[in-house]
């Protein structure tokens, strides 16, 4: 019976409730007061709110849960600026991932008092990097593979952390074993009730043997005897007829391995030792001398494969495809049904030196995780001239300036944004989320697009510095790429500031981009490539006062006069007035389908 008392019902009533889906992310966001939670899959109801409505509609929460069914999404998309900076606001007490397997360090942005990684035993070991958490949470884990690590980069004592786990877990906390602090018992599954033990008693009578079931004695032994000697007879005749075929498989694959000497000793599987027969009541004589090959050593590939640091990310389909070049130390090979870009060595002609670095810088973008950037795929030997190849994310519009220059493109002032965000996202990863702490790739031949019109990093050119494909690295002349390096890159300044020079990179990629001009247009026209590289660079070395990359008035007609301010403190010639990634990347993760937003 209601006796008017309705302030329970009715605040459900009123609670605002709210769903936003970002359809290039496939990621759905659902609110309801004091908690977010998110999903990797379509929404069942239709989510028809921009962002900035979402954003309005969402007040501060407290717990935030991650619903995700795809082990390939990136949790650094997740963690946004566009979605840290107003939905996820800190401090958020409980965050909750729900089949998530990988990229937990990104949840540091909200910095939660506990959190919590649940149902990812499928998805095989995990390991959790708490570098990034000023504070420490509280970790509790729930059907997890039983290999966990936790790691501290920061080198903090971690014998206070609050770890709940099952008790089978095998964890490591910075390399040491460790008893979770809450350890959990999995019941065990039931099991049927033991058969009762017969009593000694009197009472408990054997059941005896009926007339019709007694064999005569001599009967037995005879038929007993019989059946032995057949069986052994048989037994003979198959082994010996295994053993006779066991040596002609042999001879067969020896003859077909000497057929490819030159590369045998390179590549091929070494053959297989002779074992030894199995003992058997019929006796073989042993193969000569003659007929016994010693063993080989183990062969370049079988080497490489097995190297620690190389071997999670081998890929045995690679070793024998065809590769197709495209252009310097980039080819093509088809992986399944999908084409890979592949960066290779010449390992066979290459110094152990370069050996070294290539794979040293190969570990440095293994692991990178970001949307922004083409995800690595693997590392193999390739057959073709003997390559180590990385087999990276294929972009098949190429790269930025492909796409820019080809007039018959459509690029709507929506896609040309989101491209300047792509980068954005893409420069801020390298920046916050990694030791790299900065780019040093944004320019209009290592940013990649695909047939979405998306755009990345190339992940093949970030293994400069550790790793440079040509002797003398430095700023490459005549490939018009002299306008997106900074004055003091070009004038190779010491004690760089590279996130300074990214972001006067950026800005001048993302002009190029919003106007589809090119930097300095007017200079390459009379000058071409060489040319223009060279004013820029005597420019940049004499103190000679150069032009600014566009006109105002040019930049005025496709961005609002808060984009033009911010592309020229981009591109401003102190490294210290240029502004910092979080800002940019604030303005161009605004909502580009919300009217009420100019950009």
């Amino acid at each position: 019976m209601n006796n008017g008392d309705d302030s329970t019902t009715g605040a459900a009533a009123t609670t605002p409730s709210s769903c936003y889906m970002d359809i290039n992310l496939h990621l759905a966001w659902y609110y309801s007061p004091g908690a977010l939670r998110v999903e990797d899959i379509e929404p069942v109801e239709v989510c028809g709110t921009s962002l900035s409505a979402f954003t309005t509609a969402v007040k501060p929460v407290t717990n935030v849960t991650f619903h995700l069914v795809n082990p390939g999404t990136s949790l650094s998309s997740i963690f946004l600026p566009r979605f840290t900076a107003k939905l996820l606001k800190a401090p958020i007490a409980n965050v909750i991932f729900d089949g998530v397997s990988t990229g937990f360090k990104a949840a540091s942005l909200v910095q939660p008092t506990t959190m919590t990684i649940m149902n990812t035993a499928t998805f095989g070991p995990i390991s959790v990097s708490l570098s990034a958490f000023e504070s420490v949470p509280a970790l509790t884990f729930l059907n997890v593979d039983p290999r966990l690590s936790i790691i501290d980069g920061a080198g903090r004592n971690l014998s206070a952390l609050s770890i709940t786990a099952d008790c089978s877990t095998r964890l490591n906390v910075n390399n040491v074993p460790t008893t979770p602090t809450n350890c959990l018992t999995t019941a065990p599954p039931p099991t049927l009730a033991p058969t009762k033990k017969p009593t000694d008693s009197n009472d408990a009578k054997a059941p005896q043997p009926s007339a019709s079931m007694v064999v005569p004695s001599g009967a037995s032994d005879a038929g007993a005897s019989t059946g032995l000697i057949v069986g052994l007879v048989l037994a003979g005749v198959v082994v010996l007829g295994l053993v006779l075929v066991y040596f002609w498989l042999r001879r067969k694959r020896t003859q077909q391995a000497s057929k490819d000497p030159e590369f045998s000793s390179y590549y091929s599987e070494p053959p297989a030792t002779p074992e030894a027969p199995a003992l058997s009541a019929v006796v073989v004589e042993p193969p000569s001398s003659s007929d016994i090959e010693a063993p080989r050593k183990p062969t370049l590939l079988l080497k490489l494969k097995a190297r620690p640091e190389l071997a999670p990310y081998w890929l045995e389909s690679l070793e024998g495809v065809a590769i197709t070049p495209v252009y310097g130390q980039t080819f093509t090979c088809k992986l399944g049904s999908s084409t890979v870009a592949l960066t290779g060595l010449s390992y066979a002609d290459a110094t152990h030196d370069d050996r070294a670095k290539f794979v040293a810088a190969f570990r440095e973008i293994a692991d990178l995780s970001c949307d922004a950037i083409t995800r690595v795929i693997g590392i193999s030997l390739t057959k073709f001239q003997m390559r180590l190849a990385i087999a990276t994310e294929y972009m098949d519009e190429l790269s930025v300036r492909s796409v820019l220059q080809k007039q018959t493109v459509e690029l709507p002032r929506s896609t040309r944004l989101q491209m300047c965000d792509d980068v954005t996202q893409g420069v801020w990863y390298l920046q916050t989320q990694t030791p790299r702490g900065y780019a040093g790739v944004v320019d209009p031949l290592r940013v990649l697009v695909n047939s979405a019109h998306r755009c990345k990093l190339d992940a093949a050119a970030l293994m400069a510095p550790t790793y440079v494909f040509k002797k003398y690295p430095g700023p490459s002349l005549g490939l018009g790429l002299a306008p997106y390096a900074a004055p003091e890159v070009l004038r190779r300044d010491a004690n760089l500031d590279r996130r300074a020079a990214d972001m006067y990179a950026l800005g001048v990629l993302c002009a190029e981009i919003l106007t589809r001009t090119r930097p300095f247009d007017a200079l390459y026209a009379a000058e071409g490539f060489l040319g223009g590289d060279m004013r820029l660079l005597r420019a940049a070395t004499d103190g000679t006062s150069m032009p600014a990359p566009f006109e105002v008035a040019t930049l005025e007609a496709h961005t609002s006069v808060e984009g033009v301010a911010l592309l020229r403190r981009c591109w401003n010639v102190r490294p210290s007035q240029r502004p910092s990634i979080d800002e940019v990347a604030e303005y161009f993760a605004r909502d580009f389908d919300d009217s009420s937003v100019t950009l």
